[in-house]
């Protein structure tokens, strides 16, 4: 019971729920990225080219979906074999080691000033934020050197792949 006196308020709240569009289910097999980039070293594109013909045994086969998967799992295991994978890559290729080490001692200061909240806490915790701000930065400002160095060496690939993830921003995965 409350008393008449107190200072309770009702609150109303709304809220909106997604579901989510794909589903969450793992499936066994991916398609994986390949570490392209390798083809461009000396040799590992006749490489690639030599174990594909090697592979490459012409069946006459009934079934049209046995004629498809033949050439696809051999194209995916010698591309594997040869090139390699890509695994866990990053969003931002700008985020690294320190700025994580800024983060994590920026989030720590944090804490011990809002668990204490003295001058000497607040002051700490401001100048780590001041750092990790500087830091964050400083390295924003490399990659999108490191773009226009791409656009200026005429690697215009790299450059559109880049310009591509920030004109999509942030996107949660589904």
């Amino acid at each position: 019971m409350s008393k008449v006196d107190s200072d309770l308020c009702l609150v109303r709240l709304k809220t909106r729920q997604k579901l989510a569009i794909k589903s969450r289910k793992a499936t066994g097999d991916k398609n994986k990225a390949y570490n392209v980039e390798e083809l461009k070293k000396q040799g590992k594109l006749e490489e690639f080219k030599d174990k594909l013909r090697q592979a490459e045994k012409v069946n006459d086969e009934d079934d049209i979906e046995d004629v498809w998967e033949k050439p696809k799992k051999t194209i995916k295991s010698t591309a594997q074999d040869v090139l390699g994978g890509i695994e866990g890559q990053r969003r931002n290729d700008w985020f690294d080691e320190k700025i994580g080490k800024a983060l994590g001692e920026r989030n720590k200061a944090r804490c011990r000033m809002l668990q204490r909240p003295t001058r000497n806490n607040l002051k700490e915790y401001k100048e780590r934020r001041r750092n990790a701000k500087t830091i964050i930065r400083r390295k924003k400002r490399e990659f999108l050197d490191e773009i226009q160095n791409n656009f200026k060496n005429k690697q215009i690939g790299k450059f559109y792949k880049n310009v591509d993830e920030i004109k999509k921003g942030y996107q949660p995965r589904l």
